[in-house]
């Protein structure tokens, strides 16, 4: 019994490490096939993507565009303002303190 037991177990473990050998390879050849489609896959959602990103450029370009027009509008806003202020501080500042009364009674009505 222990002779044949001798015999026949290297067989079936040879038989066996002969399998786990074929469906490894089984695998990986699977698995190479798998990276390949996933590889087509993402070289063609990069063309994708190269192709939408000229459209995000163009509006990357134009945002830029419009808030420097629109700081460009403010700051002339501001400058305008400024001088009319400007403006009116000068003319209450030539009256003297004795006036100061008088300013505010002028303003109100």
């Amino acid at each position: 019994m222990i002779s044949v037991l001798s015999d026949i177990l290297p067989i079936i473990i040879y038989v066996l490490l002969i399998i786990i050998l074929i469906v490894g390879i089984i695998l990986g050849i699977k698995g190479i096939k798998t990276i390949d489609k996933l590889n087509d896959t993402l070289d063609d959602l990069n063309d994708k993507l190269d192709s939408v990103n000229g459209i995000f450029q163009i509006f990357d370009f134009v945002q830029d565009k419009a808030s420097s027009l629109f700081d460009h509008v403010a700051e002339l806003g501001t400058g305008i303002l400024k001088r009319i202020f400007d403006k009116k501080i000068k003319k209450h500042d030539d009256y003297d303190d004795d006036n100061l009364d008088d300013l505010f009674d002028e303003e109100d009505e």
